[in-house]
């Protein structure tokens, strides 16, 4: 799968794919150290209280343990979400993070990001980043 950065990087200059989850648009940074995909509380809270939440998104999986750079550990839940990317459907888990951890990035850009696609996702979907074309 391609995906073309650039009119986001121009902007702030951060990688970031637009996803589309049943009509709610929503940026995520790529980051490839990070190994599994994030959501922030107030995306899924929204996605959680549209009519196709139950008939198409969560289906509960658990809790997980994650740590940032700091090293400090949290527990979050985690759900399956269905989206599309391309024109094509997919369903990936998605961590639950506190909204504080997304706020830095419209500080410094302006731009609202609200998740995380970390490797789990690159391995999942084929992707590849090429920096050259980016």
């Amino acid at each position: 799968m391609k995906q073309n950065f650039r009119k986001n990087f121009k902007k702030c200059q951060l990688p970031i794919i637009t996803i589309n989850f049943l009509g709610i648009k929503i940026n995520f940074l790529v980051d490839s150290g990070s190994s599994k995909n994030q959501i922030s509380g107030a995306a899924f809270k929204i996605l959680k209280e549209t009519d196709l939440y139950k008939e198409n998104f969560a289906d509960y999986q658990g809790k997980n343990k994650v740590s940032g750079v700091g090293g400090e550990a949290i527990i979050q839940p985690q759900v399956l979400l269905g989206y599309y990317l391309d024109r094509r459907r997919y369903a990936d888990i998605f961590g639950i993070l506190p909204d504080t951890v997304f706020k830095c990035f419209e500080e410094e850009s302006g731009l609202v990001v609200s998740g995380i696609l970390g490797s789990s996702f690159f391995v999942s979907h084929n992707i590849v980043i090429d920096y050259e074309t980016m």
